[in-house]
């Protein structure tokens, strides 16, 4: 397998001439894999690198906790679009990332900012939409509340 170099995110803060040197690909831990692309294409080669090692190992990759989701910023850059939130910029990222593909299994779309992808216990999304991650120990902790004495 080739390596991976220059295929992850990169950075639009850093000089176009080094970006490839430094892009996150994927972060793993145990059993939980997140990989990250700035296109679709890249992504593409990752879905498929992750298939061909998960068959190597024996696993099975289960596509229904798996997600996929992103943000067509160049589209909006170069006037494409007016906004990547808009129905078309949806409906276009959708046809796009119809591509990614696990197992011959479609990984199910997330709409980049009305719905998250937890990984590690952390909510995440293109847009940085923080409300996910924020709801998540409010609810725990009204749970935990609702079970008390009325006395407390």
């Amino acid at each position: 397998m080739a390596p991976i170099r220059g295929r992850g995110y990169q950075y639009g803060c850093l000089m176009q001439s080094t970006a490839g040197d430094h892009t996150t690909s994927a972060m793993a831990y145990a059993d939980d894999l997140l990989a990250v692309s700035s296109n679709v294409n890249n992504l593409v080669e990752q879905a498929h690198k992750i298939e061909a090692f998960t068959k190597w190992i024996g696993m099975k990759v289960n596509c229904k906790k798996c997600g996929v989701n992103g943000m067509l910023y160049n589209y909006v850059k170069s006037g494409l679009l007016d906004s990547a939130l808009s129905t078309k910029g949806i409906q276009m990222l959708g046809r796009k990332l119809t591509q990614i593909m696990i197992d011959g299994e479609r990984v199910p779309l997330h709409h980049p900012d009305k719905d998250s992808y937890t990984y590690l216990g952390v909510d995440m999304n293109p847009t940085l939409n923080w409300s996910f991650q924020l709801k998540r120990p409010l609810t725990a902790s009204k749970r935990e509340v609702s079970g008390w004495p009325a006395a407390c």
